[in-house]
């Protein structure tokens, strides 16, 4: 018989990492349950706008706001957490291992990942605004 001990599990890659920071977070749930209560809401004024008169503009404003709050939603998801004791910054409310600890390098990522994202939002809005107003009459 060898002395061997058994082999190391694979350590987790990135991505699986940051998947279960997500889940941790409660992003995931987040994500989930606004998707459905979204859809909820689309499909309640797509049925019942028309019925009571309501303009066009109306409904296109009511998916325009569940599709921006989106976003929005995880953000708020990542950054805090709902606890016993009331709603607290998720650094804060959760408790530091070493393992969990982050490091200087990924923080700087992980801003740089932040800039790229508030770029890329700056960058594409004018094209989603110009194809938002297709339609519309212009003078």
């Amino acid at each position: 018989m060898d002395n061997e001990s058994p082999p190391d599990p694979p350590k987790p890659s990135g991505l699986l990492k940051f998947w279960r920071e997500l889940k941790r977070r409660h992003v995931v749930r987040v994500a989930m349950v606004y998707a459905i209560v979204g859809w909820l809401v689309i499909q309640v004024a797509n049925a019942t706008f028309a019925d009571f008169g309501i303009p066009v503009w109306a409904y296109r404003f009511v998916v325009l706001m569940v599709v921006l709050g989106f976003p929005q939603a995880l953000v708020v998801a990542w950054a805090f957490e709902l606890t016993p004791e009331g709603i607290k910054t998720t650094k804060a409310a959760r408790i530091v291992s070493a393992d969990t600890e982050i490091s200087a390098s990924h923080a700087k990522k992980r801003n740089w990942l932040a800039y790229a994202v508030g770029a890329a939002v700056l960058v594409l809005e004018h094209p989603i605004n110009q194809c938002l107003s297709v339609g519309k009459d212009k003078d």
